[in-house]
């Protein structure tokens, strides 16, 4: 063999090695990619969340639309020398915003999302993602409180969560995009008769605008443990459907991943937060509730202060939401189970225009309404309503030839001597109007004469917002908004009336004129016959005569078009449903005792390193073990202003870079007075 030969043999079998080993070591490194997540849980600061929570409730609870002092003790009483100039809920929106610009989020990304009626803003900040840009995985909390509550559990420990996970992920280079959002308006108001309005109103706009969401994200009350649970911490996570349940599932799973320990459960269909807004649009969502299903002392009430939270739970819920969050971003789009349902009924504004539901199923009117006469004049003796009344009917008397309602609740009635056909109207004259009643309504297509489990429309006008909404109920979806409110005024004397027509539309009537109509082809029984009726909430010392309908003679001055049912709900459920379980135990959050840095609510300054919480070891988990004080408040933030509509330009993150961790809290928190 010539040595030219033997020298072209050595260097193709090193040539060969070289590669072979070059392939291997390509190979090993991607195998031994780290996984980015414990590198970010580290980041979440018990001190941050201490601090935002903190004046959250000192400095603005409770957080509300129609308050402008604070409360200055557990007693709720409000501050007699601080006056803001804006309301409590305006000042915490400020606040937030704020917060955002200090972690040095651009002003195009933040977004001040103006809530119709008055209702506050949805503050959020939007990071565009650089694989689908135009698909959301989206971290919540509502930041309202219900009146005399300063709203420590519910809900600051959520918001400053929401809050921190912004904070911890600003320079993370995510392949969705990513929302970090504050609800206004997720507690029940009398004055709109609805919960969940905040998030309902921006699923509206989101679809709207064409955009994808992969997953709502919602954290709510999660400052509350479940002290039976062996750590100690509890979260309870709420799904409702298959994919929800994937979801759910990466909660419990994480724990062990991560080592975050923390007692975990899950339920199907416990709608007890802004999940019930993604839900009712089909959208996907879970909601961390803590130990809220449990236990929950000082629910709703004034002993709801900051010492109430337990900043443990909230850590370890915070980073559960964090790892599932980052667990969802490395998933193909194919993992995006939920397709995209765009609303057509509400604008892209915050006004309240009547209209038809949708641009190509505009309802025609018939030659007349009524068509149907009256079937109860209520010309009897005083008394109860009559056996030709069924339902809840204990509420309603006959007196001086009218009927009146005399209690306050939930009541429905229903007309019982006959199911009517599919095409069918209802309507009363209001002889007396109750100006702070909360609804005053007719039932159409009733599937039942003595309850609504089993289906029915209902048709309200709210005397104190002066607006008509159309609800549906089916179980398990629950109560369903159906198209915008539909503004309009009664007096004393007019007829309010209703058409529902087997085509899905439901006409809504004043003194016989039509003010709008709104599609429920959604509702499965929309071309169904059944009872119709009146619904009343809250709805005392209102008077009502000359109860009319039945099945409707529509005479239709032109063809009305085929109807392809389309996602144009707006679910907001009529009442708030939570029903606090008595606490039977306490639990006192760890008493802060160290100093952080505040973070001053400017868009030019550049964040401090953050101060960091180390993840409890994978193998053997522990509970934090350091206690912290909260930040001296930030000084009165500027009111807030709207923000264009969340960026599309494409966000370029800088990896994380790791920092030097304080000690954690102490493993065994004392107990709440």
């Amino acid at each position: 063999m010539s040595k030219k030969l033997v020298n072209r043999i050595l260097v193709a079998l090193l040539t060969g090695v070289a590669i072979i080993l070059a392939l291997g070591g390509a190979t090993n490194s991607a195998a031994q990619t780290p996984d980015p997540i414990p590198g970010y849980l580290s980041q979440i600061s018990s001190a941050n969340l201490t601090t935002v929570a903190t004046d959250l409730v000192t400095l603005y609870g409770p957080r509300r639309e129609d308050t402008f002092s604070p409360y200055i003790d557990g007693n709720c009483t409000s501050s007699t020398t601080i006056v803001y100039p804006l309301s409590t809920i305006e000042m915490a929106a400020a606040y937030i915003r704020g917060r955002f610009e200090a972690m040095g989020y651009p002003p195009g990304s933040i977004t001040m999302e103006e809530v119709p009626n008055g209702a506050g803003h949805n503050v959020y900040v939007t990071k565009v993602g650089s694989v689908y840009p135009n698909t959301y995985i989206e971290f919540s909390g509502h930041y309202d409180t219900v009146p005399g509550s300063p709203g420590g559990n519910d809900n600051a420990s959520g918001s400053t969560a929401v809050i921190e996970l912004a904070r911890v992920l600003k320079d993370y280079p995510n392949r969705y995009s990513m929302r970090f959002i504050l609800w206004a308006a997720e507690e029940f108001s009398s004055q709109r008769g609805t919960a969940f309005y905040g998030s309902t109103y921006h699923l509206f706009q989101a679809l709207e605008r064409g955009e994808q969401i992969k997953a709502g994200l919602v954290m709510d009350h999660i400052g509350w443990p479940y002290p039976s649970d062996p750590t100690g911490y509890f979260n309870e996570v709420s799904y409702i459907d298959a994919e929800s349940e994937r979801i759910a599932d990466m909660f419990n799973q994480v724990r062990t991943d991560y080592g975050i320990t923390i007692g975990f459960g899950k339920d199907g269909g416990v709608q007890n937060s802004d999940e019930h807004s993604y839900w009712n649009f089909g959208q996907t969502a879970v909601s961390s509730g803590g130990g809220w299903l449990f236990y929950r002392p000082n629910y709703h009430i004034c002993g709801d202060t900051v010492s109430n939270i337990n900043f443990t739970n909230v850590l370890r819920v915070a980073q559960q939401n964090l790892a599932v969050g980052l667990k969802l971003d490395a998933e193909v789009i194919g993992a995006t189970s939920t397709p995209t349902r765009t609303p057509t009924s509400t604008p892209s504004t915050p006004t309240n225009t009547p209209g038809p539901a949708t641009a190509t199923n505009t309802p025609i009117p018939g030659a007349g309404f009524p068509s149907a006469g009256v079937v109860d004049n209520f010309n009897r003796a005083n008394g109860a309503v009559g056996s030709s009344w069924s339902g809840t009917t204990t509420g309603y008397s006959i007196s001086t030839n009218q009927l009146r309602v005399g209690s306050s609740g939930e009541q429905h009635i229903y007309w019982n001597s006959t199911s009517f056909g599919t095409d069918q109207e209802a309507y009363v004259t209001l002889s007396t109007i109750n100006s702070s009643g909360v609804e005053v309504g007719l039932v159409l297509k009733s599937q039942s004469n003595s309850g609504y489990n089993a289906g029915l429309i209902d048709v309200v006008y709210n005397p104190g917002s002066h607006q008509v909404q159309v609800w549906t109920f089916q179980t398990p979806q629950g109560w369903i908004q159906r198209g915008a409110n539909l503004p309009v005024t009664f007096a004393n004397g007019d007829q309010f009336g209703a058409r529902a027509r087997a085509n899905g539309q439901v006409e809504v009537y004043k003194n016989g004129s039509l003010v709008g109509s709104r599609d429920v082809t959604a509702w499965p029984n929309y071309a169904q016959g059944g009872y119709i009726g009146l619904f009343m909430y809250n709805a005392s010392n209102t008077i009502l005569d000359n109860f009319g309908g039945g099945g409707s003679v529509v005479t239709l001055l032109a063809p009305i078009p085929t109807n392809t049912p389309t996602a144009t709900n707006t679910p907001i459920p009529p009442t708030a449903t939570n029903t606090p379980v008595p606490a039977t135990a306490t639990n006192t959050p760890v008493p802060a005792t160290a100093t952080n840095t505040p973070i001053p609510p400017t868009a030019t300054d550049t964040p401090a390193p953050p101060t960091n919480t180390p993840v409890p070891p994978t193998n053997t988990p522990a509970p934090p073990t350091a206690t912290h004080t909260p930040i001296p408040p930030t000084d009165t933030p500027v009111p807030p202003t709207d923000t264009p509509v969340p960026p599309t330009a494409t966000d370029t993150p800088a990896p994380p870079t790791d920092t030097p961790v304080p000690p954690a809290e102490p493993d065994n928190p004392e107990a709440n007075p």
